[in-house]
């Protein structure tokens, strides 16, 4: 064997999984589809350069495909910066719309109200009853916001189970400012 000057240290050079928790970003992607008489909006949403200044937990490898809390010498749980998410992307489940629900079935349109609002669309009211509208990418794309990144759980189409991280909500980030098409655009200049 010919000895090199490279190294390897599983703690420090190591893969970092995803921490679960809430992180600023911006929404990057708007997709649409339908599915009988409803409507399903998938965003993505890409992890924002102020996540910097945040601290996550560090994980290891559980050594059976899952992740623990690493802890110090003294059983102390141990941060990082959250740094390595900057730039990550993360889907959420799809937000449902029924344009013409059935008498007495308004309620299926509450989360699409309440996820959208979050986000920062601002839909007219009227006395407590409020009209919504089909949004569409030119509305939502570039939009601050919080994200919940958790692990969920699901089959795939061939009845096995994975796990993926998702968005699984948003909330309002007041201080957030809105993003340019420009701003967005990840390509790389080679």
């Amino acid at each position: 064997m010919k000895t090199i000057e490279a190294t390897f240290d599983e703690k420090r050079d190591g893969f970092q999984p995803i921490a679960e928790g809430t992180y600023p970003a911006h929404c990057s992607s708007f997709d649409v589809n339908e599915w009988k008489d409803s409507k399903i909006f998938n965003l993505e949403f890409t992890i924002a350069d102020e996540a910097e200044n945040l601290t996550v937990s560090k994980l290891r490898s559980d050594g059976n495909n899952g992740f623990v809390q690493e802890v110090n010498d003294e059983g102390k749980s141990v941060t990082i910066s959250a740094k390595y998410m900057v730039g990550k992307k993360f889907k959420n489940n799809g937000v449902w719309l029924t344009p013409k629900p059935a008498p007495g079935e308004s309620w299926k349109n509450r989360r699409y109200k309440e996820f959208f609002e979050a986000l920062g669309v601002s839909f007219p009211s009227d006395d407590g009853r409020v009209a919504l509208a089909e949004v569409e990418e030119h509305d939502v794309v570039g939009l601050p916001c919080l994200v919940d990144v958790k692990q969920q759980n699901f089959k795939n189409k061939d009845g096995e189970t994975r796990t993926a991280m998702k968005v699984n909500s948003v909330f309002p980030w007041s201080d957030g400012k809105r993003l340019s098409a420009d701003e967005l655009s990840s390509d790389v200049p080679f």
